[in-house]
């Protein structure tokens, strides 16, 4: 847990993501038991789009937009150094469009299964990063 493991702690903002861990690993029949979910951070705004807006299977993930690699830029640092990191942790990255490939929000929204998984990955990532 990112709580309780001494490493991780100098990087508190993993805990927004750690919860959703911890959650389905403490109440795995209660964390199952809804047929989607929602993570976000505490400064998002959600609009009426999750109203009326589901993933249409299981395997559908809908993230909310950040702005971290602007398309327009042709040398862009962090397109660079997220690629770099994926091909050394053996992930798949794709390239184009940006937007859908590298400015992915905070929001979440899936599965709960898939939900799990997108956790475990962005903490085992973020340790790599990290430490």
């Amino acid at each position: 847990k990112v709580l309780h493991d001494d490493r991780r702690t100098g990087y508190p903002f993993l805990n927004s993501i750690d919860c959703v861990i911890s959650f389905a690993e403490q109440y795995p029949a209660l964390y199952h038991s809804y047929d989607y979910m929602l993570r976000t951070d505490d400064d998002v705004f959600l609009t009426p789009f999750f109203l009326y807006t589901f993933p249409n299977h299981s395997s559908e993930f809908i993230v909310g937009k950040g702005n971290y690699a602007w398309p327009q830029a042709q040398f862009n640092y962090t397109k660079i150094q997220l690629l770099n990191v994926s091909s050394l942790l053996g992930l798949k990255h794709c390239y184009h469009p940006v937007d859908l490939c590298f400015n992915h929000g905070s929001a979440w929204y899936g599965s709960p299964a898939l939900i799990y998984q997108v956790a475990n990955l962005t903490i085992s990532t973020n340790m790599y990063l990290l430490w």
